[in-house]
C-alpha cells in the first residue's frame, strides 16, 4: 500500500512514523497524497478539534484519509489508530483501533528502557518485589493505588512525579527516574499498567519489551489485535485493586515465563522493525470500516465537538476537585493565565 504521512497540530508524531517507515515490508511511503492509497494524518488534534477539521490534507483528500493519534483523551472524527482507545460506538464499529504508542520510539521515548531492551533478561531468582507500579497520580485508580500500597512491604509502589516527568527532556532528576523505572521493573514479579489519563499506558509496552509480566488495570481499555494476549497478561478489574496481593500471590510462579512470552509478543508485533506496518495496517482496516459511517460524521462534527469539550471539561473539573497533578502531554490544552502551578499540571 502507498501510503502519505501528514502531520496533525505540533507534536512530530509523523517524523517518527516516517523513521519507522525505513524498517517496513509491506508499505511505501509516498511524497504526495494524490499518489497514496491511504493518506494517515498522525499527531495530535483531540484537544483541537480545528487541527484535523482545517487541516489543508484532511479537507482535500479526506475520502482516503485514516488519523494515528496517541492522545489518552481523543475524539473519534476520523477513522484511524487511536493509542488508548476505550470500549465504546467506535471501537464496535471498527472505525477505532488500537495499536501501541509510536513516540517511545520517538523523542518521548526513555533511552533507560532502550538500553535495556538490548541486554539479558537477567538470572532467574526470586523478584525482590511481588509486584511494582512507578508513576504519576493522574487518575483516581492511581491515587488509591499509590494509598493503598506505598509502604507495603514486598510491594514497590511510588509516585514518579517528584522527580521524573516522562514528558519533560528538561526537569531534575529525569536521567536518573529513568533508569530507576527500569530498574524497579525488572526486580518485580508483576508490574502493574493502570489507566491513567486515558485507557490506555505506553507502560504496557515499555513492560513488554523488558520482558516483565504485565497487569492491566483499565475495564475501558481494547486491546491491540495480534497478540496472544492471554498467554502473559493478567486483567484485573479496577474494583479489586485492594486484593491485588491475593490476585497475584498465587501466579507468582508465572511471572518469569509470562515475562519471556510478553518480550516474544512485543517483538513480533510492536517492536522498531514491525511498528509501522502494524499501525498502517490497523489503520487501514479502521478506514474501511469508517467509510459507511463517514456521512454521519461529515454532518455532525459540531455537535460531536461540543459533547467532547463538555465531557473533557467536567473530567478536568473532577480531577482538579481531587488535586490530581497530571503531566504536560503534546497536544495537552494550554494553561490560562493566572492559574497556579498544580491546576496547570492539572490541566
Amino acid at each position: 500500500m502507498k501510503v502519505h504521512l501528514a502531520r496533525i497540530g505540533s507534536y512530530p508524531l509523523a517524523d517518527t512514523m516516517a523513521q519507522l517507515a525505513l524498517h517496513s515490508r509491506r508499505h511505501e511511503v509516498v511524497d504526495s497524497p494524490e499518489a497514496a492509497d491511504l493518506v494517515l494524518l498522525c499527531g495530535s488534534f483531540s484537544y483541537n478539534p480545528e487541527y484535523l477539521l482545517e487541516n489543508s490534507v484532511y479537507r482535500a483528500h479526506r475520502a482516503k484519509c485514516a488519523v494515528y493519534t496517541c492522545d489518552d483523551a481523543y475524539l473519534a472524527l476520523a477513522p484511524g489508530v487511536y493509542a488508548s482507545p476505550r470500549r465504546g460506538v467506535s471501537t464496535h464499529a471498527g472505525r477505532v483501533r488500537s495499536h501501541a504508542y509510536a513516540w517511545t520510539f520517538g523523542g518521548h521515548g526513555n533511552p533507560a528502557v532502550e538500553l535495556a531492551r538490548t541486554a539479558p533478561l537477567a538470572p532467574a531468582g526470586e523478584p525482590e518485589y511481588l509486584f511494582s507500579f512507578v508513576g504519576s497520580p493522574n487518575s483516581t485508580l492511581r491515587r488509591r493505588l499509590l494509598r493503598r500500597y506505598r509502604d507495603a512491604p514486598g510491594i514497590q509502589v511510588r509516585d514518579s512525579l517528584p522527580y521524573y516527568k516522562h514528558f519533560d527532556h528538561s526537569a531534575p532528576g529525569r536521567d536518573e527516574g529513568q533508569s530507576s523505572y527500569v530498574d524497579t521493573i525488572r526486580s518485580s514479579a508483576f508490574v502493574l499498567c493502570p489507566r491513567g489519563w486515558g485507557t490506555g499506558s505506553l507502560r504496557l509496552f515499555e513492560v513488554m519489551s523488558l520482558g516483565g509480566a504485565p497487569v492491566l488495570l483499565a475495564d475501558a481499555y481494547v486491546l491491540p489485535r495480534g497478540p496472544d494476549w492471554d498467554s502473559f497478561l493478567l486483567r484485573v478489574p479496577e474494583r479489586k485493586i485492594g486484593a491485588l496481593a491475593e490476585v497475584l500471590g498465587p501466579e507468582a510462579g508465572s511471572s518469569r515465563r509470562r515475562g519471556e512470552q510478553a518480550r516474544a509478543e512485543w517483538e513480533k508485533w510492536f517492536s522498531e522493525a514491525v511498528l509501522f506496518d502494524g499501525i498502517v495496517d490497523a489503520a487501514a482496516e479502521a478506514w474501511q470500516a469508517g467509510r459507511r459511517w463517514d456521512p454521519l460524521y461529515r454532518r455532525i462534527p459540531a455537535v460531536l465537538v461540543r459533547l467532547f469539550r463538555l465531557r473533557l471539561w467536567a473530567t478536568q473539573a473532577a480531577t482538579r476537585a481531587l488535586g490530581l497533578v497530571r503531566q504536560s502531554k503534546p497536544g495537552a490544552p494550554k494553561a490560562r493565565a493566572g492559574t497556579t502551578p498544580a491546576r496547570r499540571a492539572a490541566e
